[in-house]
Protein backbone atom coordinates (compact mmCIF):
# COMPACT_ATOMS: atom_id res chain seq x y z
CA UNK A 1 0.00 0.00 0.00
CA UNK A 2 2.82 2.63 0.39
CA UNK A 3 4.48 1.82 -2.79
CA UNK A 4 0.68 2.82 -4.14
CA UNK A 5 1.20 6.11 -2.12
CA UNK A 6 4.33 6.80 -3.33
CA UNK A 7 3.01 6.68 -7.04
CA UNK A 8 -0.17 8.39 -6.13
CA UNK A 9 1.48 11.51 -4.31
CA UNK A 10 3.74 12.52 -7.04
CA UNK A 11 1.78 11.91 -10.12
CA UNK A 12 -1.13 14.55 -8.47
CA UNK A 13 1.25 17.02 -7.87
CA UNK A 14 2.62 17.19 -10.94
CA UNK A 15 -1.48 17.28 -12.52
CA UNK A 16 -2.07 19.76 -10.44
CA UNK A 17 0.86 21.56 -11.35
CA UNK A 18 0.28 21.79 -14.85
CA UNK A 19 -2.49 23.08 -14.03
CA UNK A 20 -0.88 25.89 -11.92
CA UNK A 21 2.18 28.07 -12.71
CA UNK A 22 3.45 30.44 -9.69
CA UNK A 23 4.99 33.67 -9.69
CA UNK A 24 7.47 36.35 -8.14
CA UNK A 25 8.88 39.07 -9.01
CA UNK A 26 8.66 42.20 -11.64
CA UNK A 27 11.57 40.36 -13.40
CA UNK A 28 10.80 36.80 -13.89
CA UNK A 29 13.37 34.89 -15.47
CA UNK A 30 15.71 37.38 -16.48
CA UNK A 31 13.79 39.47 -18.48
CA UNK A 32 10.79 41.63 -18.48
CA UNK A 33 9.61 41.00 -21.86
CA UNK A 34 6.06 39.76 -22.34
CA UNK A 35 4.03 38.61 -25.72
CA UNK A 36 0.86 40.21 -25.69
CA UNK A 37 -0.27 37.11 -27.25
CA UNK A 38 -0.60 35.79 -24.13
CA UNK A 39 -2.09 38.80 -22.60
CA UNK A 40 -5.66 38.18 -21.06
CA UNK A 41 -7.25 35.17 -19.14
CA UNK A 42 -7.03 31.56 -20.03
CA UNK A 43 -9.03 28.35 -19.10
CA UNK A 44 -6.94 24.66 -19.11
CA UNK A 45 -8.83 22.71 -22.00
CA UNK A 46 -6.45 19.83 -22.21
CA UNK A 47 -4.32 19.00 -19.25
CA UNK A 48 -1.56 17.05 -20.67
CA UNK A 49 -0.13 16.09 -17.54
CA UNK A 50 -3.28 13.75 -17.43
CA UNK A 51 -3.18 11.53 -20.05
CA UNK A 52 0.94 11.72 -19.42
CA UNK A 53 0.12 9.94 -15.83
CA UNK A 54 -1.87 7.60 -17.91
CA UNK A 55 1.02 6.99 -20.46
CA UNK A 56 3.39 6.63 -18.08
CA UNK A 57 2.90 6.05 -14.10
CA UNK A 58 2.23 2.09 -14.14
CA UNK A 59 0.90 -0.07 -11.50
CA UNK A 60 -1.46 3.13 -11.20
CA UNK A 61 -4.48 3.50 -14.13
CA UNK A 62 -6.31 6.43 -13.56
CA UNK A 63 -10.15 6.04 -13.92
CA UNK A 64 -11.26 9.82 -13.23
CA UNK A 65 -9.78 13.36 -12.96
CA UNK A 66 -12.20 16.30 -11.73
CA UNK A 67 -10.79 19.68 -12.45
CA UNK A 68 -12.31 22.97 -11.50
CA UNK A 69 -10.27 26.21 -11.51
CA UNK A 70 -7.64 25.95 -14.07
CA UNK A 71 -7.51 29.57 -15.05
CA UNK A 72 -5.03 31.93 -15.31
CA UNK A 73 -4.99 35.78 -15.68
CA UNK A 74 -2.03 36.83 -17.06
CA UNK A 75 -1.86 40.83 -17.24
CA UNK A 76 -0.05 43.62 -19.97
CA UNK A 77 1.90 44.65 -16.44
CA UNK A 78 3.53 41.11 -16.12
CA UNK A 79 1.47 39.96 -13.02
CA UNK A 80 -0.37 36.90 -13.11
CA UNK A 81 -2.96 35.62 -10.90
CA UNK A 82 -4.54 31.91 -11.06
CA UNK A 83 -7.81 30.88 -10.34
CA UNK A 84 -8.10 28.61 -7.25
CA UNK A 85 -7.57 24.83 -8.86
CA UNK A 86 -8.78 21.88 -7.38
CA UNK A 87 -7.49 18.56 -9.04
CA UNK A 88 -8.96 15.34 -7.77
CA UNK A 89 -7.41 12.05 -9.34
CA UNK A 90 -9.00 8.38 -8.66
CA UNK A 91 -7.57 4.92 -9.51
CA UNK A 92 -6.57 1.08 -9.28
CA UNK A 93 -3.23 0.00 -8.49
CA UNK A 94 -2.09 -3.13 -8.24
CA UNK A 95 -3.35 -5.78 -6.13
CA UNK A 96 -6.47 -4.24 -5.85
CA UNK A 97 -5.45 -0.50 -3.96
CA UNK A 98 -7.51 2.30 -5.01
CA UNK A 99 -6.34 5.55 -4.49
CA UNK A 100 -7.92 8.94 -4.26
CA UNK A 101 -5.77 11.74 -4.46
CA UNK A 102 -6.74 15.60 -3.73
CA UNK A 103 -4.51 18.47 -4.66
CA UNK A 104 -5.76 22.27 -4.28
CA UNK A 105 -3.56 25.17 -5.59
CA UNK A 106 -3.36 28.79 -6.60
CA UNK A 107 -0.54 30.87 -7.46
CA UNK A 108 0.10 34.66 -7.97
CA UNK A 109 3.20 37.15 -9.31
CA UNK A 110 5.30 37.74 -12.43
CA UNK A 111 5.35 36.20 -15.70
CA UNK A 112 7.77 37.06 -18.85
CA UNK A 113 7.83 35.40 -22.26
CA UNK A 114 11.09 35.36 -24.44
CA UNK A 115 12.93 32.75 -27.05
CA UNK A 116 9.66 30.70 -26.81
CA UNK A 117 9.54 30.06 -23.85
CA UNK A 118 6.97 31.39 -20.67
CA UNK A 119 7.99 32.06 -17.81
CA UNK A 120 6.21 32.21 -14.09
CA UNK A 121 8.05 33.68 -10.81
CA UNK A 122 5.80 32.08 -7.36
CA UNK A 123 4.99 35.00 -5.06
CA UNK A 124 5.55 33.60 -1.24
CA UNK A 125 1.88 33.77 -1.06
CA UNK A 126 1.18 30.95 -3.77
CA UNK A 127 0.04 27.74 -2.14
CA UNK A 128 -0.03 24.01 -2.78
CA UNK A 129 -1.68 21.28 -0.77
CA UNK A 130 -3.84 17.82 -0.92
CA UNK A 131 -4.16 14.85 0.09
CA UNK A 132 -3.98 10.88 -1.20
CA UNK A 133 -5.95 8.33 0.28
CA UNK A 134 -5.15 4.65 -0.24
CA UNK A 135 -7.63 1.59 0.40
CA UNK A 136 -6.73 -2.09 0.47
CA UNK A 137 -8.22 -5.13 2.16
CA UNK A 138 -10.38 -3.05 4.07
CA UNK A 139 -7.42 -0.12 5.52
CA UNK A 140 -7.33 2.68 4.59
CA UNK A 141 -3.99 5.13 4.98
CA UNK A 142 -4.20 9.20 3.90
CA UNK A 143 -1.13 10.98 3.97
CA UNK A 144 -1.45 14.81 3.48
CA UNK A 145 0.66 16.21 0.53
CA UNK A 146 2.35 19.64 0.60
CA UNK A 147 4.46 20.16 -2.28
CA UNK A 148 6.22 23.30 -2.64
CA UNK A 149 5.20 25.75 -5.63
CA UNK A 150 8.76 26.46 -7.71
CA UNK A 151 9.71 30.05 -7.54
CA UNK A 152 10.37 30.34 -11.37
CA UNK A 153 9.27 27.46 -13.81
CA UNK A 154 9.93 28.54 -17.67
CA UNK A 155 8.15 25.91 -20.47
CA UNK A 156 8.03 25.92 -24.16
CA UNK A 157 4.86 27.90 -25.52
CA UNK A 158 3.15 28.38 -28.82
CA UNK A 159 0.32 31.18 -28.83
CA UNK A 160 -2.10 31.83 -31.42
CA UNK A 161 -5.51 33.35 -31.90
CA UNK A 162 -7.09 32.23 -28.62
CA UNK A 163 -5.03 29.61 -27.94
CA UNK A 164 -2.42 28.55 -25.97
CA UNK A 165 -0.21 25.63 -25.78
CA UNK A 166 2.42 24.89 -23.21
CA UNK A 167 5.06 21.98 -23.11
CA UNK A 168 7.23 20.71 -20.17
CA UNK A 169 9.61 18.47 -20.66
CA UNK A 170 9.45 15.34 -18.58
CA UNK A 171 12.25 12.48 -18.02
CA UNK A 172 9.90 10.40 -20.30
CA UNK A 173 8.36 12.11 -23.38
CA UNK A 174 7.03 16.02 -22.57
CA UNK A 175 3.61 17.10 -21.42
CA UNK A 176 1.72 19.78 -23.76
CA UNK A 177 -1.69 21.48 -22.10
CA UNK A 178 -3.78 23.45 -24.11
CA UNK A 179 -5.41 27.06 -23.02
CA UNK A 180 -7.93 28.62 -24.37
CA UNK A 181 -8.61 32.62 -23.76
CA UNK A 182 -11.56 33.53 -22.43
CA UNK A 183 -12.99 36.43 -24.03
CA UNK A 184 -13.24 39.64 -22.21
CA UNK A 185 -16.43 41.09 -20.36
Amino acid sequence: MLRFVTRLVPALYLLALAGVPGARAADCAGTHQIDRCLVGTWKMTTNGMERWMREHVHKFNVTSVSQTGNTITLNADGSFATGASNVTVQGVGSGGATGTGHMAAQASGHWSAADGHFNVCAAATSSMNGTATVQQNGHAVTVPVHPTVPPVSSQAYTCGGNTLKVTTPMRTGSVESIYTKIPAP
